[in-house]
């Protein structure tokens, strides 16, 4: 078994994924076996490699590593185990979709019978002004 040897700018993280690291993206690269010749059923030449043409691309860590979480728990999950997860994300989803409605009719309920009272308006007030002959006059500036 033969290995291509990591470049300068890429991580192994893990025994089938490398992590490409450019200016602007984080590449997450399968590995996969070099064929002899061409063709789907092909035997394997017991040479891997990491395809950066068909790289997964994040902007961020945070994406990718829930990326390959995802992509490494469910991959290694036999067909029982993944219907249970499969039902547990449906159940999740209902949840989600259940907490939305009500936060939205108590911001509705809310809105509807709660008046907030921010006080008088200050517009059109202004200050007052001494004039030359000693009577007072309002500057009518906008204090908003």
């Amino acid at each position: 078994m033969v290995e291509s040897p990591l470049e300068k700018n890429e991580v192994q993280i893990t025994s089938q994924h490398r992590i490409a690291v450019d200016k602007l993206n984080f590449a997450l690269m399968n590995r996969y076996e070099k064929k002899i010749s061409r063709g789907k059923n092909t035997e394997g030449s017991g040479e891997f490699a990491y395809n950066k043409q068909n790289a997964s691309y994040f902007g961020n860590l945070k994406a990718l590593g829930k990326r390959l979480i995802e992509k490494e728990f469910l991959e290694n999950l036999s067909e029982q185990d993944l219907n249970q997860v499969e039902d547990l994300t449906e159940a999740i989803n209902k949840a989600i979709v259940h907490i939305d409605k009500v936060a939205k009719e108590v911001s509705d309920h809310l809105t509807e019978h709660i008046t907030v009272d921010l006080g008088e308006s200050t517009k059109g007030r202004g200050r007052k002004k001494s004039t030359e002959d000693g009577e007072e006059s309002i500057d009518e500036v906008d204090a908003d």
